[in-house]
């Protein structure tokens, strides 16, 4: 009866270490996954990290464009006053077609060169 009571002991020590051990292989499993986890929550985290500076670069482009935009109309808003302008000018005074007569008078030629005009005359 000793005997059976030691070898049933030693059989509960057999399966108590090999539960044991069963629980340290699922706690490095966890380990592992927590490890894993961590890893991935700092890449996670760097992608999130460029995305945001690609995203605020995108809304630098936009700002300018709209800025370039707005340049651009207050310009040709400036250009349209100016022609306005220059027709409200310009308009004031006015030709009479039939006053238009061909010109009667010339200007006089440039002097030619002399030696341009000696080679001429001795050919």
């Amino acid at each position: 009866m000793a005997f059976a009571q030691v070898s049933n002991g030693a059989a509960l020590v057999d399966t108590t270490k090999q539960r044991m051990q069963d629980i340290d292989q699922r706690i490095q499993r966890v380990n592992d996954l927590f490890s894993d986890i961590t890893a991935a929550t700092h890449e996670q985290t760097r992608g999130i990290e460029q995305i945001n500076v690609a995203i605020a670069q995108l809304d630098q482009a936009a700002q300018d464009n709209a800025s370039m935009v707005q340049q651009t109309a207050a310009a040709q808003d400036l250009k349209q006053r100016s022609r306005s302008l220059q027709r409200g000018t310009t308009s004031r005074w006015w030709i009479d077609p039939t006053a238009l007569r061909p010109c009667t008078w010339a200007l006089p030629l440039a002097p030619r060169h002399p030696r341009t005009h000696a080679r001429k005359n001795a050919a």
